[in-house]
């Protein structure tokens, strides 16, 4: 995943269609809240307990929010697997 997420990053910049901010957010996102989890695991070996044990982790955190937007980065990330 850490890989994909780094393809899916480069793209992103390249395509020049978002702000730096927008991309910072999502950088940041990853690296503090997906990576550890996420980041070594195949991205054809993800399955939904994966995902979600990472996304419930944040949520007994308390950050909501944040638990909705790290599901948006991985939904961006996923659909670039299309």
């Amino acid at each position: 995943m850490q890989k994909l997420f780094e393809i899916w990053i480069e793209f992103i910049k390249a395509a020049k269609e978002v702000t730096p901010k927008w991309i910072d957010h999502h950088e940041k996102r990853w690296s503090r809240h997906l990576k550890n989890s996420l980041g070594k695991i195949l991205a054809k070996d993800v399955t939904r307990a994966h995902l979600a044990s990472a996304l419930d982790g944040m949520t007994r955190k308390g950050i909501k929010e944040e638990t909705r937007k790290a599901l948006s980065t991985l939904n961006l990330i996923c659909l670039a697997l299309l």
